[in-house]
């Protein structure tokens, strides 16, 4: 099983046809501190070591992080005490295997759940 398979999620719909989405991992929590004046980011060293990573262009790389604006306001106000900080796994969640190649045009089908797609040469 490849690294990239841990990060598919399968969503299935009533009719039992799959949809794939990218899986955000949990990577941290969010909670005020300094008597509400600021937030807190507690961030696992080893959950942020497996997030990708993207580059700007000049040159600096960054790691997406994700947090619900909801959820974070219910941190401000007080009605929690803490929430998560996530990141989405790179890839559009489909694991793409090449069926043909025909006319300058080649065809894949997602292993996990059947979707199709069809790419120009």
């Amino acid at each position: 099983m490849s690294e990239n398979d841990k990060a598919i999620e399968i969503e299935r719909s009533a009719d039992g046809v799959g949809e794939c989405v990218p899986a955000t991992i949990l990577v941290g929590y969010v909670r005020k501190i300094n008597e509400g004046r600021a937030l807190k980011l507690s961030v696992n060293v080893s959950a942020f070591e497996d997030c990708s990573t993207y580059t700007v262009a000049d040159g600096q790389s960054y790691v997406s992080l994700t947090m619900n604006a909801a959820s974070v306001s219910k941190v401000l106000s007080g009605e929690r005490a803490v929430t998560t900080l996530g990141h989405t796994m790179e890839g559009d969640g489909h694991e793409w295997e090449h069926e043909r190649t025909k006319d300058n045009v080649s065809y894949f089908t997602c292993t996990d759940c059947g979707a199709a797609k069809v790419v120009e040469l």
